[in-house]
């Protein structure tokens, strides 16, 4: 083959691939492709190339189809989504709204506000919260002044003032759950100096100060005394309206006119206490008309008996008046958490009166101040619950494991208490004071009859410090039946 003739065939055949390459350009023209019209023609290609000056058969190509009408690009407008633009012409301002298990939250201005065991100033302080700590709503005071909540953070309970907290529900349906009750304000006392010819009385030398005060107390009441009973009890005092007061409230409260509960330590569970008398084997002897008092506390079960043996939540042996308080001391079975031992008996128990001794074990592991603080707890509570507190003195101790007169300053301080909250005092200490031993058997504990029943009411039988014990319940109970709860 010549050098012309491989020059014709270089030529035909880069023709061909030109042909095909225009083609395939008009096949993908239109709005998001090339036009065709912008491609140069393939005439203008051939003529383009230099040609040989050697004579050369003219190739002329095949006419090349008529380009398609071009196709102008369509601009496609997006129209905004229609349910986009209603929500942006409807919004509305954001409001923002505690999550759903917050009732309540301690106001921004609250930081510090004291969480309180019970409604009022008389409350134990609990613990401090911080401003807007998350709170649930249990209960209020019937003045909505005092607020019952949860800490959601600590499944703590208490009660808070209602100033400091911001409520996202009507309180006027929360349940009434408590009775304010807030600390004395002291009355300044005027001092008289004696005159001249006044000669001060003369005072026992040789004895502590507290001696004096552990005779029979003659209590002065701010409330209003009630009359004496129609069959007295010397060693019951400090039976004021108050009681009366008291008892009001727990009855709207739906505790139960004849359950008691027990409050206290071993003194209190021991068997020989009050037992006998809810067993059925009283023997009253000549005090027959305390009958119908066992049998009005004899006729409810409380909850595992009648109120005379009924196990309580709130009396074990060795414990103290903190212990009575500590959240670490309830009943799982039946108790909630962050209840007291105390606050799960009265839950469950519902009674009227409370006969509560303590100080026994806090004589030896505790100051009197802090018994101090811990009884009025307990006697603030129980007030706010709507039961009446029946607070007694402590026996002697004998262990030697204390000084003697430890018992007295302590008995000082449950007298001060009793005062104080104007709510009666049973002195049982002064009602040994004249028994063998002073009534006590093992050195720390009452004695028992000889023949095991401290509830028969015998002469001799009254020579002991557990039948003492007894008898006095039976009359403290019957003097509050009568004068308190069944007085119009």
């Amino acid at each position: 083959m010549t050098a012309a003739q491989k020059l014709i065939l270089s030529l035909f055949v880069l023709a061909n691939c030109l042909l095909v390459s225009f083609l395939a350009l008009l096949l993908v023209g239109g709005p998001d492709g090339l036009q065709a019209n912008a491609l140069p023609t393939l005439a203008a290609v051939i003529t383009s190339a230099p040609l040989p000056t050697i004579a050369v058969p003219t190739i002329i190509p095949s006419a090349a189809p008529a380009p398609s009408a071009t196709l102008a690009p369509t601009l496609v407008t997006e129209q905004p989504n229609p349910t986009a633009t209603q929500i942006f012409s409807t919004a509305t301002a954001i409001v923002i709204v505690p999550p759903p298990e917050s009732q309540a939250r301690v106001a921004a201005d609250g930081n510090g506000l004291r969480l309180r065991e019970s409604p009022g100033t008389a409350g134990r302080v609990l613990g401090g919260l911080d401003a807007l700590t998350p709170l649930n709503l249990l209960g209020r005071t019937a003045d909505n002044v005092w607020l019952e909540v949860k800490v959601l953070s600590s499944n703590t309970q208490g009660w808070v003032m209602s100033q400091w907290v911001e409520v996202f529900i009507p309180t006027a349906d929360l349940p009434v759950t408590g009775f304010p009750l807030d600390l004395p304000t002291p009355t300044p006392v005027t001092v008289t100096p004696p005159s001249a010819s006044s000669t001060p009385a003369p005072t026992a030398t040789g004895q502590p100060s507290a001696t004096a005060t552990n005779q029979l107390p003659t209590a002065t009441s701010v409330a209003a005394t009630l009359p004496p009973p129609t069959v007295s009890y010397p060693y019951l005092s400090n039976l004021t309206t108050r009681a009366r007061e008291i008892y009001l409230t727990g009855k709207t409260l739906g505790n139960r006119a004849n359950v008691f509960s027990k409050v206290g330590d071993s003194i209190t569970v021991a068997p020989d206490f009050l037992n006998p008398i809810g067993e059925g084997r009283s023997v009253l002897h000549g005090y027959g008309y305390l009958a119908s008092t066992i049998q009005n506390f004899s006729a409810v079960t409380a909850r595992t008996a009648n109120s005379f043996s009924n196990v309580s939540f709130a009396a074990t042996n060795g414990w103290s008046a903190w212990t009575v308080l500590d959240l670490n001391y309830i009943d799982r079975t039946w108790c909630f958490n962050g209840e007291t031992p105390l606050a799960c008996e009265y839950r469950v128990v519902k009674p009227a009166i409370a006969l509560i001794m303590v100080g026994t074990n806090d004589a030896v592991n505790s100051t009197p101040e802090a018994f101090r603080a811990n009884l009025s707890t307990i006697v603030s509570y129980s007030i706010q619950r709507g039961v009446i507190p029946v607070i007694s003195t402590i026996p002697d101790r004998f262990l030697n494991d204390i000084p003697g007169e430890r018992v007295f300053v302590f008995n000082d301080v449950i007298r001060e208490v009793a005062q104080t909250y104007q709510v009666p005092l049973w002195d049982y200490w002064a009602s040994l004071q004249g028994l063998p031993g002073k009534g006590i058997g093992d050195t720390v504990h009452p004695s028992s009859p000889p023949n095991g029943n401290a509830a028969d009411f015998s002469a001799e039988n009254l020579q002991y410090g557990y039948t003492v014990r007894n008898l006095g319940a039976l009359h403290i109970l019957d003097i509050l039946w009568r004068e308190v709860i069944m007085k119009n």
